[in-house]
C-alpha cells in the first residue's frame, strides 16, 4: 500500500511539474533536424536512413541537473523507468525491424526490474522522491513518446526510436554520473553504480543496432 501511494504521489508531481518546466524549454535538441524530412535509401536487406527527422522543442541541458539532492534522483529515476516502459511497448507494437523490437523488448524487461529497485529504495530505505521543477529530459521523453506515438511505421520510426535512445542513455548517464556525489544512503549509491553500468550497455546495444540496420546516429 505504501509503495502503491508513493507511485501516485510521484505521478502527481510529474504531472503537476511537466507544465511548469515547459516554461524553461529552449529549442533544438540535439538531433540534427531536416525540414525536408528524412533521406531513406534501401541496398541489399540493410536500409539506410539519414539523421534529421526527429524534432524535438527540449534539449538536454546537463547544467538544469547541477545541484540534484537524492530525493530528486529516486524521482527521475522512476520517471525515467516509467517512461522507458512505455516508449518500448510502443517500440513492440509498431518497430518493423526485428532487431528493433528485440532492442525494446530488452529495454522493457530491463526497466521494469529497475523501476522496482528504484522503488524500493524510495520506500523501504527512506528515501523519499521529490521531482524537480525543471527536468528537460523528461521533457523530452514525454516529447518523444508522443512524436513517436504520431508517427507511421517504418524504417523511419525505428530510426527515431534507436537515435533517442543512444541520445537519452548518454544523456542519463552524464547527468547521474555529475550527481552520485550527492548520493548519500548505500544501497542507493550502489544502485546508481549500477545503473550506471545498465545505461552504458543499453547505450552500446542501441549503436549495434543502429549500425546493423545502417542507421546514421
Amino acid at each position: 500500500m505504501k509503495r502503491s501511494l508513493v507511485l501516485f504521489g510521484l505521478g502527481a508531481l510529474f504531472a503537476a511539474t511537466a507544465s511548469a518546466g515547459a516554461q524553461a524549454r529552449t529549442t533544438g535538441s540535439g538531433i540534427p533536424v531536416s525540414k525536408d524530412g528524412p533521406a531513406v535509401s534501401t541496398t541489399g536487406s540493410v536500409t539506410t536512413v539519414s539523421p534529421g527527422e526527429v524534432s524535438l522543442t527540449t534539449s538536454f541541458n546537463l547544467a538544469a541537473y547541477a545541484n540534484m539532492n537524492e530525493k530528486n534522483i529516486a524521482a527521475h529515476m522512476a520517471a525515467g523507468d516509467s517512461l522507458e516502459i512505455r516508449l518500448a511497448e510502443l517500440a513492440l507494437s509498431k518497430a518493423s525491424s526485428q532487431a528493433v523490437r528485440d532492442y525494446a523488448s530488452m529495454l522493457l524487461t530491463a526497466h521494469r526490474a529497475h523501476l522496482a529497485d528504484v522503488m524500493e529504495i524510495i520506500t523501504d530505505e527512506d528515501v523519499g522522491a521529490e521531482p524537480m521543477a525543471n527536468d528537460p529530459e523528461g521533457m523530452r521523453m514525454r516529447q518523444m513518446l508522443t512524436r513517436l506515438q504520431g508517427m507511421p511505421a517504418g524504417a523511419s520510426w525505428d530510426a527515431a526510436f534507436v537515435r533517442f535512445q543512444v541520445q537519452h542513455h548518454q544523456n542519463e548517464i552524464d547527468l547521474l554520473t555529475l550527481n552520485i556525489k550527492n548520493v548519500h544512503d548505500d544501497d542507493f549509491e550502489e544502485l546508481v553504480e549500477e545503473s550506471l553500468k545498465s545505461l552504458a550497455s543499453h547505450r552500446d546495444q542501441g549503436r549495434q543496432v543502429a549500425s546493423s540496420l545502417g542507421i546514421g546516429l
